[in-house]
């Protein structure tokens, strides 16, 4: 009986092993994005806004977010009839995503109404070309994530994620933004993860290493 139980012991570790070969846990989870919460306020994001077809303006929120001190609100004024959704779009841009690869882009939103968000992935010069994703997303007056997994279609070092927003001028909130290789993880906090380095703390590795290279270190 010992024996059986053992055997049985086993095959339940060989079970479990198998049930996690390609699933992503949470420790192996590394962010692609910078300042994915907003913790250095707009550092690596940008507004693309086509003027005078949206009137908007991008900004850090300390009255509302999910986590650390601030989100980003997207507060949309106008809105010129016959807009393309393109028109504006929060972004981050200088991803670089390899063809094969299985992604994970996931955010908290909210807005003041219900409305859409339509999420891509795409090269960040003309011709705009998608990279796997190119899919909306419905969000209410509540904070939730959302997700998308997609496949990279080819390889590129100059990628941008993007939320085209022009449909109205319902305002909305965006945080814990976190874009990483494989399928979806439950639960996960950009500020309790790896991260991409921003651009604030690249700058200031580049000085310290500049600064030992010319002291002779």
């Amino acid at each position: 009986m010992k024996v059986v139980g053992l055997h049985i012991a086993i095959l339940v570790i060989v079970a479990s092993g198998l049930l996690c070969v390609g699933n992503t846990s949470a420790q192996e989870v590394k962010n692609l994005l910078v300042n994915p919460y907003f913790a250095e306020k707009l550092a690596g994001w940008t507004l693309e806004q086509q003027d005078p077809f949206v009137k908007g303006d991008m900004m850090p929120d300390s009255t509302t977010k999910v986590i650390g001190e601030y989100s980003l609100k997207m507060d949309i004024r106008e809105i010129q009839a016959g807009a393309e959704t393109w028109r504006a779009q929060p972004k981050q841009t200088g991803l670089t995503l390899m063809a094969g690869q299985k992604y994970t882009w996931s955010f908290w939103a909210k807005a003041e109404a219900e409305r859409q968000l339509q999420c891509q992935v795409l090269v960040d010069v003309w011709d705009w070309r998608l990279l796997g994703l190119d899919e909306p997303v419905n969000i209410d007056t509540e904070w939730k994530e959302y997700y998308k997994t997609f496949t990279c279609t080819e390889d590129y070092g100059n990628a941008r994620i993007t939320w085209l927003c022009a449909q109205t001028i319902v305002d909305f909130w965006l945080d814990n933004v976190i874009l990483y290789e494989g399928d979806y993880v439950e639960g996960l906090m950009a500020n309790e993860i790896e991260m991409k380095p921003s651009p604030v703390d690249q700058q200031s590795v580049l000085t310290t290493t500049w600064g030992k290279t010319k002291s002779g270190q």
